[in-house]
């Protein structure tokens, strides 16, 4: 952001931009806010949390992450200041996780089209694969013991197999 600001001719974050940015980012997570509780129903409370993917690679891998600069899984819970804790699920398996053929896959825009050309079965082989879980405002604690039941049910989850 501060790179962006720089080319534009905008060399200091003063007073007026810094506020203005607040504002912004105080109004999206107004509205975060708003869509969460609206998760509610008549017999239920709004949702816990969110499960999601932490990032498109199993690992990240010097070097070429940096490159494509995607923050997209974790980039909104920064912004919105919402606590979140990843945690690994299972590992990357060269025979299971294959390469997209380009005749049958297509990208969804340009940076999805670099980040699967950077997958290579052989090199991410037995890397951990990890998802994160994300709760709501000043519920660091609730993450944390939500992510430990998410662990016991996949420990319990794997000892039936």
């Amino acid at each position: 952001m501060y790179r962006e600001a720089a080319a534009k001719g905008e060399n200091a974050l003063g007073s007026a931009k810094l506020r203005e940015m607040n504002l912004k980012r105080n109004a999206l997570q107004k509205a975060y806010l708003d869509r969460w509780q609206a998760s509610a129903t008549d017999t239920k409370g709004p949702i816990d949390g969110i499960i999601m993917a932490v990032s498109p690679w199993a690992a990240a891998r010097l070097g070429v992450t940096q490159k494509l600069s995607y923050v997209g899984y974790t980039g909104l819970w920064n912004a919105l200041d919402l606590p979140s804790c990843t945690f690994p699920v299972t590992f990357a398996d060269e025979k299971i996780d294959k390469k997209r053929s380009a005749q049958t896959w297509k990208p969804l825009n340009e940076r999805d089209g670099r980040v699967q050309a950077d997958y290579d079965p052989i090199f991410y082989h037995g890397a951990p694969v990890s998802l994160q879980l994300i709760g709501r405002r000043l519920e660091e604690e609730k993450v944390l013991e939500m992510v430990e039941m998410v662990s016991q049910s996949l420990s319990n989850r794997s000892s039936l197999q």
